[in-house]
């Protein structure tokens, strides 16, 4: 089970986030908590400063070395205003990545298609992601993130199932959710395996 500690929590560039969740860290592991702790960048989950300046310290304090660090991709996000921008920050993560042994994750990003807050087209699905850092795994928002009344979606918004989150058919994909578990080269379908115990 991975822990996060606090959804988007946290200024951006700062040593505040920084010392919080280097406290945060030592109670969990205090408590007896072993297995890995999710860390979101601040500013929202949007702020690649955090990771890149303080993302280290945060690590080596951790007595197990188990902590995902978290990156909210919603189109440009805190400042950086083109795709060549995050090309070079997601560079210099998966440099920290290999020269720390750290791990680094996209774990929150839309649909695209200039759907919500994302601010540009085309760059917003699980392979755009995977083609910019091998190394950087990936999570979707959201499963069941509700636009129409009765908890239903559309393909108008963040959902990736039509209807409360059921999936036991294609069709109960909206098309992000079919891109996202179908896509035969970056989907769920493709990549995950069922866990022993089921």
């Amino acid at each position: 089970m991975i822990v996060n500690i606090a959804n988007e929590w946290g200024p951006a560039n700062s040593t505040v986030w920084r010392d919080s969740y280097i406290s945060a860290i030592a109670k969990m592991r205090a408590a007896g908590y072993l297995g890995p702790l999710l860390i979101d960048a601040g500013g929202c989950g949007q702020d690649p400063n955090d990771l890149l300046n303080y993302a280290t310290a945060v690590f080596h304090s951790d007595p197990q070395k188990n902590v995902i660090f978290g990156f909210h991709f919603y189109g440009l996000a805190n400042g950086f205003s083109t795709v060549a921008q995050m090309d070079t920050i997601f560079a210099e993560l998966a440099a920290l990545s290999n020269a720390q042994g750290m791990v680094f994750a996209i774990t929150e990003f839309g649909p695209g298609r200039d759907i919500g807050p994302q601010s540009y087209d085309g760059h917003a699905r699980p392979g755009d992601h995977r083609g910019r850092s091998e190394r950087s795994g990936w999570t979707a928002w959201a499963w069941d993130d509700n636009d129409l009344a009765s908890c239903s979606s559309d393909n108008n918004w963040f959902s990736m199932t039509y209807h409360c989150g059921a999936y036991t058919q294609t069709s109960d994909l909206t098309l992000y959710g079919q891109d996202v578990v179908l896509n035969p080269i970056y989907g769920i379908t493709a990549h995950a395996k069922r866990a022993t115990i089921f």
